[in-house]
């Protein structure tokens, strides 16, 4: 949601600099979003300020101040981002996205926009039950024909339906996002507070005093990093030849900086550069 800022022009031109720096998809997609963000922000603000002053007028032949009508400006249309209420599926041809959204057989033709890339897919229906609707996935799993790809409102259920032409006709997704660094580390983080609280429901159970040996806190730890690696190599087999590429840079640039990475897996990317056995992957680029 847009935070409530005051921007101005020095702050928007700011933004476009740092965005013309980035070179990494996820944060371009997210300055391209707080510099659209900041733009409405100050728009509005400037509106705002040219309502207030043409609110009251003087009457300069009698002296006497006059009140005009208050002004009724229409209210900023609240943006509602979907990033849940949906599904998706797939077949050897065509990906499939499902969004629920109230009343979505009243949406007409002129109200949605479908915009696809090769890797990323966003829709903006706008005025629909005074609110706009924005869904947008900025990586993708694998590629997509956008030329092939539409949107309709199905009548029966009452979804909107987006369809996506798989770039790579028979390639298997499995998932609709390319997983991220940032995905692995939230996956991390539940994983270790799952991890603590069964520890502590264990130790309350069992009646367990402080001066027990701390042997549960190391095999929580080793818990931990078995299900980091697991986590990592399921990313990296489910990507293409390109984006392990970016993996491999990213995690050599980090290990370069910090040895204690958490996200070091330098060992899981030798045994893929020299595999002791045959392996066969689907590539999704």
């Amino acid at each position: 949601m847009t935070c409530n800022m005051n921007y101005d022009q020095a702050d928007i031109a700011e933004l476009k600099r740092l965005k013309a720096l980035t070179t990494r998809p996820v944060v371009i997609a997210t300055m391209e979003k707080l510099l659209e963000d900041a733009q409405q922000e100050h728009q509005n603000q400037r509106l705002s300020n040219a309502s207030i002053s043409s609110s009251t007028a003087t009457s300069t032949a009698t002296n006497v101040t006059i009140r005009e009508p208050i002004s009724r400006t229409k209210a900023n249309t609240q943006t509602v981002y979907i990033t849940s209420n949906y599904s998706w599926s797939e077949t050897d041809k065509s990906v499939f996205i499902y969004l629920t959204i109230k009343n979505a057989t009243e949406i007409r033709r002129e109200q949605y926009h479908l915009q696809v890339k090769p890797r990323a897919v966003q829709l903006d229906i706008s005025e629909h039950e005074g609110a706009n609707y924005n869904f947008r996935i900025s990586q993708l799993q694998g590629q997509v024909t956008p030329e092939q790809s539409s949107v309709k409102v199905k009548e029966n259920n009452g979804q909107v339906l987006i369809s996506l032409r798989k770039g790579n006709v028979g390639v298997k997704w499995g998932q609709l996002r390319l997983k991220t660094t940032r995905d692995m580390y939230d996956q991390l983080q539940r994983d270790e507070r799952n991890s603590a609280n069964a520890s502590n429901s264990n130790q309350r159970d069992s009646g367990s005093s402080i001066n027990q040996p701390l042997a549960s806190n190391n095999s929580t730890l080793f818990d931990n990093n078995t299900t980091m690696e697991t986590i990592v190599r399921e990313a990296y087999q489910s990507t293409d030849s390109d984006t392990r590429k970016i993996f491999q840079e990213s995690w050599k640039h980090n290990h370069n900086y910090n040895n204690n990475n958490p996200f070091d897996v330098s060992s899981i990317l030798e045994d893929h550069k020299h595999p002791s056995s045959p392996h066969h992957h689907h590539s999704s680029s």
